[in-house]
């Protein structure tokens, strides 16, 4: 057994950058006080802080872990003493999150106050009871920022919290009561409506009572909308509301010529689109293409590029159909129009499938290549020219070195990359950030220098919205991990998988119970765990990026040889499953697979293989590896080498 552990650590040691190795050097025993809380298994040895080292910032982490262990049971008082040595600690929220969650739970009043006081709650249940704790001491003024979110947004309060907050809702204005009748209105208790409603001017009175009056049908409407001054009869909010009861009680076909006729107008656009485009969705489920062109082809001439969806599904209906006239001319639109460059491409990409002379579709080809960050834009650009190029240089600069006062700040994120923690540099990132006022430019070069993988993404992805700069380097880093015991997928293909599922953040966690960098379910990670002689999966080992790197690329790799390694399917596979992949296998023999992909019943698995391709050709292109999404679409069964490989930890 302590042979076992010494070569688990030699290993554990070996996947630790060498750059960081190198730049921090960490003594043996600090490292394995580290491997045992990442392992899962007893922690007697770390519990002896004795042993700990002297630094302060290794502490402060180890302590950190420790609070936050599986078989460790923080204490109240160990966790607030965490918070009065390390206030300032990168980790110091979720301290937080986790000490304000246990008081709730197990506080006294005067505990929950004093903490609350010190740090504002989180949690709607937090909130609620600090509100109730300063009510009981007359604390308004410090009760209504807490208290009037929850009011506005249409919170139900419990009849005893009401009574406590009868002075705070007389400091509301009548605005703030319009916002939360409207939440009432909705989805409310009609009692706490009109206890609400009958707090209004008799005017707005009037008003609210012809909006309900709509939304449920009621048969003075006419006659309480007659009573409005123009002005507020003409809202849209009432037209709105109107349309949600007729779609609620009407027969199909009778709510459709509704939404078609001019009166519609006076539901507000983005509403009047929606309620087309999911009848366009339920009628081509259901083999009426006719019918559901009518309703889209509204959308088109009404709205045009700003109801992509509606243009791409016309389109692509009327491929189906066989009126590729009609659907190279909505393909065009939406490659003219469309208001993201995804759409922007998929769109000429379509039509230049489409074209009849090699012009026309070089005319396409191009106008899609200009959005290689998309799926479509890099397939374009690959079509254009016979092969993919080589990734634009990016528009940012990173010093080689940074000045004295920053480059003292970053001692500690340098030792969380020694201690194999990179992936905790985020939030020292954030913290250096703020002390120095950095730029975004400059917090983006930091991510990607100190293997901040998720940080870089979201950085990425504001200087994307905010100044249209596409910065391929950080939407697709390539952080300082290895999976245990090392590679068996080329790094591209798993990182193009991680980021599709997680954003590189390890402790992602999916409204399914899928846990960590990519997104395993317990049932998955705990099979092929056992398959690969790992100790068991659990949460805590799921949320370690080694260990879930290892089982996820593992899985990954017995889809590519399930399916004799078509890269296509075996990405389906792992996002819908093996068994619904092997039933689509017939088609993807037989179909073009461009057409198949966009065939895939799911949307969600339809935008995940295009995404994973995507990113798997970004990542060989930043290493300078030979890629071709063409092959890789074309080849159904191209077998499994070009993507699978092994190699040592040693190597």
């Amino acid at each position: 057994m302590a042979r076992y552990a010494v070569l688990y650590l030699l290993g554990w040691l070996l996947l630790l950058p060498a750059q960081a190795r190198a730049a921090h050097e960490v003594d043996p025993h600090t490292l394995e006080l580290f491997r045992i809380l990442d392992q899962g298994g007893p922690i007697d040895a770390v519990l002896e802080r004795s042993s700990w080292p002297s630094d302060d910032f290794v502490v402060s982490y180890l302590e950190w872990e420790l609070l936050f262990h599986p078989r460790y049971k923080a204490s109240k008082e160990r966790l607030l003493a965490f918070l009065d040595r390390w206030p300032e600690h990168a980790q110091a929220e979720r301290v937080q999150a986790l000490l304000e969650s246990r008081l709730v739970r197990e506080g006294e009043d005067g505990e929950l106050l004093a903490f609350f006081d010190r740090f504002k709650p989180k949690t709607q249940e937090a909130k609620l009871r600090y509100i109730q704790l300063l009510l009981e001491r007359k604390r308004l003024p410090e009760a209504l920022p807490i208290w009037k979110p929850l009011y506005v947004e249409g919170y139900i309060f419990s009849a005893e919290m009401e009574r406590h907050c009868k002075p705070l809702e007389e400091l509301v204005s009548i605005a703030d009561k319009e916002i939360r009748v409207r939440k009432l209105l909705h989805a409310g208790p009609q009692e706490a409506y009109d206890r609400l409603f009958a707090q209004l001017p008799l005017a707005r009175q009037n008003y609210f009572r012809t909006v309900d009056a709509a939304l449920h049908g009621q048969a003075n409407f006419d006659l309480l909308l007659a009573q409005l001054p123009p002005a507020e009869a003409a809202e849209v909010e009432i037209w709105d509301a109107q349309a949600k009861y007729l779609r609620r009680t009407l027969p199909r076909k009778q709510f459709i010529r509704f939404i078609l006729e001019p009166k519609s107008s006076r539901l507000t656009p983005k509403v009047r689109y929606l309620y087309r485009f999911q009848l366009a969705k339920e009628l081509l489920n259901e083999r009426d293409t006719t019918t559901a062109l009518t309703l889209l082809r509204a959308n088109i001439q009404e709205a045009g590029g700003k109801a992509p969806d509606s243009l791409w599904l016309a389109a692509w209906s009327s491929y189906q159909k066989g009126n590729q006239k009609q659907a190279q001319v909505w393909f065009g639109k939406l490659a003219m129009e469309a208001t993201s460059s995804a759409q922007r491409a998929q769109g000429g990409v379509w039509a230049a499938r489409l074209s009849t002379s090699k012009a026309e579709k070089n005319k396409w080809l191009t106008i899609a290549a200009r959005y290689p960050e998309s799926f479509y834009g890099l397939l374009a650009q690959e079509q254009l020219t016979g092969k993919l190029p080589a990734l634009p240089a990016e528009p940012l600069s990173c010093p080689a070195r940074w000045n004295a006062e920053l480059e003292d700040k970053l001692a500690a994120p340098r030792l969380l990359q020694a201690l194999g923690r990179s992936f905790l540099n985020g939030a020292e990132i954030r913290k250096i950030a703020n002390r120095l006022h950095l730029s975004q430019s400059d917090q983006l070069c930091l991510a990607k220098e100190l293997g901040a993988a998720d940080l870089a993404i979201q950085l990425a992805a504001s200087a994307r919205k905010g100044e249209g700069q596409v910065l391929l380097s950080g939407l697709y880093p390539q952080p300082d991990w290895q999976p245990l015991r090392g590679w068996e997928l080329e790094p591209a293909l798993v990182w193009a998988t991680t980021r599709q599922e997680s954003l590189f953040q390890r402790q992602s966690e999916s409204s399914t119970k899928a846990y960590g960098l990519m997104q395993l379910m317990p049932a998955t990670a705990a099979e092929e765990s056992t398959r690969m002689g790992l100790t068991s999966a659990t949460r805590h080992l799921l949320q370690w990026p080694a260990y879930n790197l290892a089982v996820g690329q593992s899985y990954l790799a017995r889809m590519i040889r399930m399916f004799d390694g078509d890269l296509l399917l075996a990405v389906a596979a792992y996002n819908a499953g093996p068994g619904r992949a092997l039933s689509w296998r017939a088609s993807r023999e037989k179909e073009d697979p461009i057409a198949f992909i966009e065939k895939i019943p799911f949307s969600e698995t339809r935008e995940y293989v295009k995404r994973v391709l995507h990113g798997w050709a970004i990542y060989r292109l930043q290493t300078r590896l030979p890629v071709s999404l063409e092959k890789v679409l074309r080849d159904r069964k191209p077998g499994a080498e070009p993507f699978l490989f092994r190699t040592s930890v040693a190597q």
